[in-house]
């Protein structure tokens, strides 16, 4: 039995990035959008089909103030939804006392849309030898639900979604010598 790992499939990509960015006084921003799609053929003869990572659209704003020690910054985000296979039924397995989805096409359906604000807040300042900089930073300020991907029941009957961290604060301190 050969258990080497093998690639026979083959795929296409294709896109474009736009990047802007703005300097002025204590103001710094940037925003970019990508869009790409990316689509592959598993093994000679399969249905082309997405690529698992898929994301077609991608959009980030970003935007900084500074003054003396202080930095305030901001960053929204709004990106694709992943591709995944959808479970549309099952059929059960007496002999083994389980249920075998059946699946729809591979990557035939795509997670919602992703977006989400984050904050941060640095103070810096020298001590010594060494550059000091504490900060406090949240990640999705205003609590958005992004879903990730779904799960299903035992018997494939229910989806459940399975959703990012909703809130992510930190706290901490940076030297540099």
């Amino acid at each position: 039995m050969d258990n080497s790992l093998g690639n026979n499939g083959r795929g296409t990509t294709t896109g474009a990035e736009v990047l802007a960015t703005y300097r002025g006084g204590p103001w710094f921003g940037w925003l970019s959008y990508s869009y790409s799609h990316s689509t592959r053929v598993d093994a000679p003869g399969d249905k082309r089909r997405l690529f698992s990572f898929d994301q077609p659209h991608s959009m980030n704003a970003a935007v900084s103030w500074q003054k003396k020690h202080w930095t305030l910054g901001g960053r929204f985000q709004l990106y694709s939804g992943l591709p995944y296979t959808p479970a549309t039924g099952s059929v059960f397995d007496s002999d083994r006392n389980l249920y075998i989805p059946i699946y729809a096409e591979p990557n035939s359906e795509r997670a919602p849309m992703h977006h989400q604000l984050d904050l941060r807040v640095d103070y810096s300042w020298k001590w010594g030898p060494a550059a000091l900089t504490a900060f406090v930073d949240v990640q999705n300020v205003y609590l958005n639900d992004s879903i990730v991907t779904y799960f299903y029941s035992y018997d494939y009957s229910q989806r459940s979604a399975f959703k990012s961290l909703p809130f992510i604060p930190s706290i901490g301190l940076r030297g540099v010598l």
